[in-house]
């Protein structure tokens, strides 16, 4: 059981005793064991106070707590099912992993701060944001350099010299098998370093790809997509160009701990200032909105990209911003503009963790 449950029940005015935690957290033990994508975006949605699209799977959930506690409610119980549905998603985060990457990067995107109210548990996200920080630092860290250490042959070799020397096969058996293991042995050593230095090689090639394209693309001040500078585009076309073009370079999943640093810098003074969704839905040109990689999977996660891709459904922009604010419960509230690029950045980055 996470350390954090119980509080976790508290904060959502929950009253829990520790055989009702204990059967709780039995019930995620056993959704999570059983966890694939479908299963982790209805999570999300849960967590974020957005309805299930997958009632099977939200019955699959709810059954997990049934079979653990029967006197699990039924009905009116929302709030404790984004307890749950936020727990389960920490209970992934617990050991790194593919799905946990996946886990980690949607509801990154998905929490949307300043867009979308904050969840039941705004602890759950803490604990998301530092596990995307601590794994992106794990995954980019190169490996240290271990030397292979195989079986000394030396005296094995010499044994078998002198079983050789007697001429008779029954002799040679065993100084034989022994020698021939060790070399079998060693050899398997020496593929499993080459493989893993091999492996190593690679990664910290992307790695090296990724930060050099990202800083030339920063100093360079000019968006790779529309060949124009940021400083002399519309801010609501600035913070999602910038945010997605940011993701495009991002190799490796969970995205680059820096990306704010970046995009502060790419936006330079306009940073500064105010924008709201419906700047970026007026804003962006939709010949490039429409070209952008939309994953209906996870669209109502997605608040900006939800906006752009209603717009390129021939919305206007303030019906597109109206269907966000209806549909996926996002505020009319304003951001600073680094603050949607980061957005766009986190949305553009769970998109790609799909694929």
């Amino acid at each position: 059981m996470h350390p954090r449950f119980s509080e976790w029940y508290r904060k959502a005015s929950i009253d829990a005793d520790n055989d009702l935690l204990v059967a709780r957290w039995k019930g995620i033990e056993s959704f999570a064991a059983k966890i694939d994508i479908p299963k982790l975006i209805e999570l999300v949605r849960c967590f974020v106070r957005l309805p299930w699209k997958n009632t099977a799977i939200q019955k699959e959930f709810v059954a997990e707590f049934q079979a653990a506690d029967a006197a699990f409610p039924i009905s009116d119980n929302d709030i404790e099912l984004q307890v749950l549905a936020g727990a389960s998603v920490i209970a992934l985060l617990t050991k790194p992993s593919k799905i946990s990457d996946v886990a980690a990067s949607i509801l990154d995107a998905a929490a949307a701060p300043g867009l979308r109210k904050a969840p039941i548990v705004p602890e759950i996200l803490t604990i998301a944001e530092k596990y995307v920080f601590d794994r992106s630092n794990a995954i980019r860290t190169t490996p240290a350099w271990n030397p292979v250490s195989g079986v000394k042959h030396t005296q094995l070799i010499e044994a078998l010299k002198t079983a050789c020397a007697a001429n008779q096969a029954v002799q040679m058996a065993e100084p034989l098998d022994k020698t021939l293991r060790a070399l079998n042995e060693t050899i398997n050593k020496v593929a499993e370093a080459a493989e893993a230095s091999l492996t190593a090689v690679r990664t910290a090639a992307m790695v090296q790809a990724e930060e050099s394209n990202m800083v030339w693309w920063v100093f360079g001040e000019t968006s790779r997509d529309v060949k124009e500078r940021f400083s002399e585009l519309p801010v609501g076309f600035a913070v999602a160009l910038a945010g997605k073009e940011l993701a495009d370079l991002t190799n490796i999943v969970p995205g680059v701990r820096a990306s704010r640093a970046y995009l502060d810098k790419i936006l330079g003074p306009s940073s500064t200032k105010k924008v709201t969704l419906s700047d970026v839905a007026k804003d962006a040109r939709k010949e490039w909105a429409a070209q952008l990689g939309y994953e209906e999977r996870i669209l109502d996660l997605c608040p900006i990209l939800y906006v752009l891709h209603q717009t390129v459904q021939l919305q206007e922009p303030r019906t597109a911003v109206e269907s966000a604010r209806k549909l996926l419960g996002i505020s009319g509230s304003t951001i600073l503009p680094l603050d949607a690029a980061v957005q766009m950045y986190r949305e553009c980055v769970a998109v790609k963790s799909l694929h």
